[in-house]
């Protein structure tokens, strides 16, 4: 069986027809490869305890060595602990616009890319993005007995952590003497039970390659990959020099490809952090009876505060569309959809509103809808993104070929740097 791979960075995960298994790498827990086999703690593991007997028997997919090795380097984590991987045999970085995104704003200038966008046309009009790294794992060691060297069962908590700390600065010590161009870092699994040492190849000299607007790169509001789906492109493309020249990644790079097939077995490889595999049932009720209950409670609290702005000052548009903004967050579609019609109803000269109910139709496939609510939008106030979208719309809902190349130019007109509109016009203009 053949394997798509798509990469977030130092972790994988596998999404086996409908359903999502994974395989996940640094800074998740990691079970025992008996547990891990069964499943027994989740579906996620790390590069270093791959459950090779599960795949093999469920899916009859038996990666070896090579094939994990090669995963692994060309997994990273980009910056502070985003996901990224190398997507080219040049040192190409994906990763997300949000991970990016303070980057590009430092090395702007002037200009607003990330507002407006960014592309490089050549490799010497990529721009460096200082203050910025990427790493990737390449070595993971099993340290858990030095670790716990000198500490007792019945040692106090504050006796046995201070020892642990004295073996986590040994191990790190020795690992920067012996690998002295690797980053080293420890790190527990299972609340300590079992440790690591990951050692990192550090890229110091990263480049902003192309990055899309702000405007569809966040559409919907959504600051990470939390909601699904999701309406934007949140992506970013760098590329990592070595000594002044791109990076040579041609035996560490994903390739690319039209996507997967029906059935075909998907691995995606990530840097997601820490589960919360290992709580007990006693925490679990608490989250359930305590916790939960008050954070439910202060999220309606905000909504019917926002409603009440809502509801007394129609100027505030932003009122209704940040609480159209939390229902969708939620995958609460109809809500949202709803509060952005009364939104319209309350403020109908909100030129906004109305581009964000279009939206709101649009997801709901309610395209005439749509087509009537962005009409209203670019009536009051013409935006590029109203104009360009109203122009699609009429073009593929009514035919209306002459009145959405007039659209497409305003478009032009209120922002010149969109390549899509410039194309849409040079194929179908006069």
């Amino acid at each position: 069986m053949t394997a798509e791979l798509t990469a977030e960075g130092n972790a994988v995960r596998a999404a086996p027809r409908c359903s999502r298994i994974a395989l996940a790498g640094a800074l998740l827990l990691a079970a025992p490869l008996l547990a891990q086999d069964e499943l027994g703690l989740g579906r996620m593991w790390t590069f270093h305890d791959p459950p090779l007997a599960y795949l093999q028997r469920s899916y009859g997919f038996a990666p070896d060595a090579d094939w994990l090795r090669m995963v692994q380097l060309a997994s990273l984590r980009f910056g502070s602990g985003c996901s990224a991987s190398f997507v080219s045999p040049q040192g190409l970085i994906l990763t997300n616009h949000h991970c990016a995104r303070a980057a590009i704003a430092k090395v702007q200038g002037r200009a607003d890319w990330v507002l407006d966008g960014f592309v490089a046309a050549t490799l010497g009009d990529e721009i460096k993005l200082p203050d910025l790294a990427v790493e990737q794992l390449i070595r993971t060691t099993d340290v858990t007995a030095r670790m716990l060297e000198g500490v007792a069962a019945d040692d106090a908590p504050d006796v046995a952590d201070r020892r642990v700390r004295q073996n986590e600065r040994a191990v790190l010590e020795r690992a920067r003497q012996d690998e002295p161009k690797l980053r080293p870092q420890v790190v527990a699994l299972f609340h300590g039970a079992r440790w690591q040492l990951y050692q990192y190849r550090v890229f110091d000299d990263v480049r902003l390659v192309m990055s899309p607007h702000l405007q569809i790169a966040q559409f919907g509001g959504d600051p990470d990959n939390f909601v699904f789906p999701r309406y934007c492109i949140d992506f970013a493309l760098c590329r990592a020099y070595v000594d002044g020249a791109p990076a040579d990644t041609a035996a560490t790079s994903f390739g690319w490809s039209d996507g997967p097939a029906q059935e075909q077995l998907v691995f995606l490889t990530g840097n997601p952090g820490s589960t919360q595999r290992l709580r007990t049932t006693a925490e679990l009720e608490f989250l359930r009876d305590a916790r939960y209950p008050r954070v439910r409670e202060l999220i309606d609290d905000r909504l019917e505060i926002l409603r009440g702005l809502a509801r007394t000052d129609q100027e505030r548009e932003g009122a209704y569309g940040s609480l159209s903004i939390l229902y969708q967050k939620q995958g609460r579609e109809d809500l949202a959809l709803r509060t952005l019609q009364d939104g319209t109803r309350q403020a109908p000269r909100s030129a906004a509103l109305w581009g964000m109910l279009g939206a709101a139709y649009g997801r709901a496939n309610r395209l005439d809808d749509a087509l009537a609510s962005y009409e209203r939008s670019v009536a009051l106030k013409p935006t590029a993104l109203g104009s360009k979208t109203l122009a699609a719309l009429l073009f593929e809902r009514r035919g209306d070929r002459a009145r959405a190349l007039r659209l497409w130019r305003q478009s032009i007109a209120l922002d010149p740097n969109q390549p899509d509109v410039q194309r849409f016009l040079k194929q179908y203009g006069p």
